[in-house]
């Protein structure tokens, strides 16, 4: 899968085919369809690792960790140390002896809560200024998804069925763009979405 595979999907499911037999021009300009496209995988992702609840009459959507591991990072970083330019969620923290061994683990926490908690012995890490803060020597934090451009270039943060499920949504919020009354066309793309996610391995 690559981007300009997924342009092209985008197109096709948006019918977005030319403005008449004298012209091969599209309604959509690529820099949109990649503006929903990248959106759309980053709420994705977000849906994977926090889902929303159901609305009424939706099946439920349950996580699936195993989709979105490749954005799982280890980073070295001590109290004070700058957080990556990836960074987007905290997961935790651990604490390693001198030769490198696992010694304890230190839970992530909200920042109101690390500070409340900051002068106990039993520390939490946390972000603020930009820097976390907490007794680890090591942090896990999930990465923001590489943006995709229009290229050949294969796509490997995500599998396929990721970016084919995440290609729906984005064609769902272009339709929106375009008319916010196109609620047959968004229904059929919403409820293939959320066939898509819970089917993700």
């Amino acid at each position: 899968m690559t981007g300009n595979d997924l342009l092209g999907r985008m197109r096709a499911l948006l019918r977005d085919t030319g403005r008449g037999m004298a012209t091969a021009s599209r309604f959509y300009q690529d820099d949109m369809l990649l503006q929903c496209l990248n959106l759309a995988i980053a709420e994705t992702a977000h849906d994977l690792i926090d889902p929303p609840p159901p609305k009424q009459g939706e099946p439920t959507v349950r996580p699936a960790p195993i989709a979105v591991n490749r954005l799982y990072k280890i980073f070295g970083a001590t109290s004070g140390t700058t957080v990556p330019d990836d960074f987007w969620q905290l997961e935790c923290g651990y604490t390693v002896d001198g030769g490198g061994t696992f010694v304890s683990y230190v839970p992530s926490v909200d920042l109101k809560t690390g500070e409340r908690y900051y002068y106990l012995a039993s520390h939490r890490v946390y972000v603020k200024n930009e820097a976390f803060i907490g007794p680890q020597d090591y942090v896990l934090y999930l990465s923001f998804p590489a943006p995709v451009a229009a290229s050949d270039t294969p796509l490997t943060t995500f599998s396929d069925g990721f970016y084919a499920t995440a290609k729906l949504r984005a064609c769902r919020d272009a339709l929106f763009q375009e008319d916010r009354d196109a609620a047959d066309r968004y229904n059929f793309l919403h409820q293939e979405y959320l066939r898509s996610v819970i089917t993700l391995k």
